[in-house]
């Protein structure tokens, strides 16, 4: 029996009589899987005497979808020698995958960095690589979110070693909110509304003097399933950085329910961030 210190399924581990193979038989349940999936490898070159380990290398990028990576890198995927495989993730990057020697890695890899400069992030994700950046340039950075609901902050907070850089963050979810705490102009919410470019770029700008921070991200819209207007339907979220040079803005929309709206506003907050830090398209 294999123990399970995250949940109450326990796994096992059989040997086949002779020379027959291991087998192990873990839970479904993802935390509780990977957990005992790395205590097992540990185990692994006293199981199976002689084992050669593969080498994992990985590399990160944002801003391209998987049909576009496999049009500038033909062949790029494989199955053997070494194997390389592309994962999307929903936090907004993808991860290219090679699994093999550490020879045939770095030859397979290394012709697909130039191609793939202008998306490569330096760590697996797009929070993690704006809070190596801004550790590296010795920056701070806070947010102000309505419609996200601090969705963007708990993403960069998710993040070891977030506490170099992150301050803090302020949901300002009504009008009367975004006007305490963040001092944006009520005229300038009686005149565009809370979801609009202005009030997101006031509310950035808000954030980054009052919390004292080099770095302001902020999202206002219309998550859903009420509200929106013709101009503005559900789903529109607008977004704003506000930074040492000046003030970076975007509109999104995408239909969806609430949560999917929320997820994929705060994922475009920090590529837009990391595109107004960096002056790389995402």
């Amino acid at each position: 029996m294999l123990a399970n210190d995250r949940g109450t399924a326990t796994g096992l581990l059989a040997k086949l009589p002779g020379d027959g193979p291991w087998i192990a038989c873990l839970p479904g349940v993802p935390h509780e899987m990977k957990a005992m999936a790395e205590r097992l490898i540990a185990r692994l070159p006293d199981l199976v005497p002689g084992l050669r380990v593969p080498a994992v290398r990985e590399l990160w990028l944002a801003g391209l979808g998987e049909s576009a990576v496999q049009e500038l890198i033909p062949g790029l995927l494989s199955e053997a020698e070494p194997m390389v495989g592309i994962t999307v993730s929903d936090t907004g990057h993808m991860t290219i995958r090679a699994v093999g020697r550490p020879a045939q890695i770095a030859r397979r890899l290394a012709p697909y960095r130039k191609p793939l400069q202008p998306w490569l992030l330096p760590a697996p994700g797009l929070a993690p690589s704006l809070i190596h950046l801004l550790t590296k340039k010795k920056q701070t950075i806070a947010t102000a979110e309505s419609c996200t609901v601090g969705q963007v902050a708990a993403l960069l907070g998710g993040v070891p070693g977030a506490s170099a850089v992150l301050t803090g963050g302020i949901v300002a979810y009504t009008p009367q909110a975004k006007q305490s705490l963040l001092g944006v102009d009520p005229d300038l919410i009686a005149r565009d509304g809370v979801v609009s470019a202005a009030c997101a770029r006031a509310m950035a700008e808000g954030a980054r003097q009052r919390l004292g921070v080099d770095v302001a991200i902020a999202t206002t819209g219309f998550a859903g399933p009420g509200g929106g207007t013709t101009a503005d339907p559900v789903g529109t979220v607008y977004l704003a950085v506000a930074h040492p040079r000046g003030v970076a803005q975007r509109r999104i929309t995408g239909a969806g329910e609430r949560q999917r709206v929320q997820q994929r506003a705060a994922t475009a907050a920090l590529q837009l961030a990391w595109e107004a830090l960096t002056g790389r398209s995402c």
